[in-house]
């Protein structure tokens, strides 16, 4: 009886996909929780559903081969306290992020942002969210906010698109690029470096 502790990496083994919370995905068959890292790298086009609400010391997403899975955050809550790492796609609605102490994360593939929510940073230094690849906004009304809080820092060294209503940010740079559709709005609460590094406008 009792449950299973295991501080550590612990890697997703089910290439046809599944949910977080069932321990017979993972090898060790455990869950991954505040003090492990979440290794989900298996080649495959496979989504894992986050299905239950998960504070996590680290994630590595797919890998640098083009056949990546997709991390589903859909309702429940997602707090990083240590590094994530993305290659895959991170589809992200309907609940908010948090970070605590001083997460980093390195997005090289697509994070999707398909509702309007805020990315809260944390304290003690705050979240860095530094993007190579893409991020989008895809989702949430046409007058909607994905916001990243002021304990967020995103530097923006990829492509940031925009295809519906409003992205806000607080902190960062921009040496990428940006993609605007109609009638979308990327705004920043300071003017602290937000645009510093050339970044490329596209769109209205």
């Amino acid at each position: 009886g009792g449950s299973l502790a295991y501080a550590g990496n612990i890697v997703w083994t089910n290439t046809s996909g599944g949910n977080w919370s069932e321990p017979a995905n993972w090898d060790p068959p455990v869950v991954p929780g505040a003090s492990d890292t979440a290794i989900i790298t298996n080649t495959g086009n496979y989504t894992v559903n986050l299905d239950i609400s998960v504070r996590l010391n680290g994630l590595v997403l797919g890998t640098t081969n083009s056949n990546n899975p997709t991390f589903l955050i859909n309702s429940n809550s997602f707090t990083l306290n240590g590094t994530f790492t993305n290659y895959g796609t991170v589809s992200w609605g309907n609940t908010n992020l948090y970070g605590e102490g001083s997460p980093q994360i390195f997005n090289f593939g697509l994070w999707e942002a398909t509702t309007n929510n805020t990315f809260y940073g944390g304290d003690s230094g705050g979240t860095t969210f530094n993007n190579y690849g893409t991020f989008r906004k895809s989702g949430g009304s046409a007058y909607g906010n994905t916001y990243l809080d002021p304990a967020t820092t995103f530097n923006n060294l990829g492509t940031l698109d925009i295809q519906i209503g409003v992205f806000g940010i607080s902190r960062g740079t921009d040496s990428g690029t940006v993609n605007l559709a109609s009638n979308t709005v990327f705004y920043s609460n300071s003017d602290a470096g937000v645009l510093a590094g050339d970044p490329v406008f596209n769109g209205t």
